[in-house]
C-alpha cells in the first residue's frame, strides 16, 4: 500500500510541476533561438560597401529561389579603434536545420559559386563564427 500511494504522490508531482518546466520553455531549447554566422572582413583594394550589398542581394535572390529562410545584415563599426572599410557580415537562419539546407544548397551543391566569388573580389575575411541568438524582446518592428 505504501508503495501505490508513493507512486501516485509522485505521478501526481509529476502532472502538477510540468506545466511550470514548459513555462519558459525548457521543453524546445530551439524555438526561439537562431543561429548566426559572423563573418569579419575588410574591403579589399577598389571596394565599396555597394559591392558587399550585391553579394548579399546575391545571397538574397538565392534564399528566394530556393525557399530557403536567410536574414542578412552589414555591421559597420563608428567608434573605438576602427579602420575604414572593416565590417562583421552576419548570416542568420531560424533553426540548424534551415542552416543546414542552406549549406547544402549553396556550398555542396555549388549553387553559391558565383556568390562566393563576388564576396572574394569585394572582401577578404579573416575570422568566422557562429553563435546562437534568442530575442527576448524587439521594440523595433
Amino acid at each position: 500500500m505504501k508503495k501505490i500511494i508513493s507512486c501516485l504522490c509522485l505521478s501526481s508531482s509529476l502532472i502538477f510541476l510540468t506545466p511550470f518546466a514548459l513555462a519558459d520553455d525548457h521543453a524546445s531549447m530551439e524555438s526561439d533561438s537562431s543561429i548566426a554566422e559572423f563573418w569579419y572582413c575588410s574591403l579589399n583594394e577598389g571596394q565599396t560597401m555597394e559591392d558587399m550589398r550585391k553579394v548579399t542581394a546575391n545571397v538574397e535572390k538565392f534564399s528566394e529561389e530556393n525557399g530557403l529562410k536567410i536574414g542578412q545584415w552589414i555591421l559597420q563599426p563608428f567608434s573605438g579603434d576602427m579602420i575604414g572599410g572593416n565590417f562583421v557580415l552576419m548570416v542568420v537562419w531560424p533553426s540548424f536545420e534551415q542552416m543546414g539546407n542552406s549549406f547544402q544548397r549553396w556550398f555542396g551543391e555549388g549553387l553559391g559559386n558565383d556568390g562566393m566569388a563576388l564576396f572574394s573580389k569585394a572582401a577578404t575575411c579573416n575570422e568566422r563564427n557562429f553563435a546562437t541568438i534568442e530575442e527576448h524582446f524587439n521594440n523595433m518592428e
